[in-house]
Order: structure tokens, then C-alpha cells, then sequence
């Protein structure tokens, strides 16, 4: 149970960057400009992945659940790559294998 609560609010945090990005718009003032249904569906993501994380806490060690919280930096580029057409340029790409590699490193018994 423990690892879906970690995965999903991995996922959320995800969700809630994509949202964030998706649902900004030039305004007269950056409070108006950040008041859109995406921007506010972003911030219930970020709260229910506080809450799952919060969960996550309670029942798992700090360092092996932390480092699952850097697969946030492999999926929001591919999300927003998917979502909103962004590029994906290779030294991203790298980076990003990079990091799958150290969480699976930091991992490993």
C-alpha cells in the first residue's frame, strides 16, 4: 500500500506542474493571471500528494522513500512534453536517465 501512496503522489506532483504550466495567463497582475480551473486543479493535486506523502512518512523510511520524489524530475519533462508540446532536448533526456539511475542505485540493498 505504501508504494502505490508513494507512487500516486509522485504521479500528483507531476499532475499539478503540468496543470500549474497548462493554466497560467498573461493578466494584469500575477494573482489574476494564476486564478484559471487548471491552476487550481494544480494546487488539489499538490495537497493530495502532500497528504499521500505525509502517509508515505508515517510508515516508511525518510531515505528510501525521498529519493522517489526525483523521479518528479523524468516525468514532468515527459508530461509536459505529452501535455503541452514542449521540447525534450537529449541532454534532458540523459539527465533523465541519469537520474533513473541513482534511484535504482540508491536502491539497491
Amino acid at each position: 500500500m505504501i508504494t502505490v501512496a508513494l507512487l500516486a503522489a509522485v504521479l500528483l506532483g507531476t499532475a499539478g506542474q503540468v496543470l500549474f504550466k497548462a493554466g497560467l495567463r498573461p493578466a494584469a497582475t500575477f494573482l489574476a493571471g494564476t486564478a484559471t480551473p487548471p491552476v487550481l486543479a494544480g494546487l488539489a493535486c499538490y495537497a493530495l500528494s502532500t497528504l499521500l506523502w505525509l502517509r508515505v512518512l508515517r510508515e516508511a523510511p525518510l531515505a528510501m522513500s525521498y529519493g522517489f520524489l526525483s523521479l518528479n524530475f523524468i516525468l514532468v519533462p515527459l508530461a509536459a512534453r505529452l501535455f503541452l508540446g514542449e521540447p525534450l532536448p537529449p541532454g534532458l533526456v540523459v539527465g533523465s536517465l541519469l537520474i533513473a539511475a541513482g534511484v535504482v542505485i540508491s536502491h539497491l540493498p
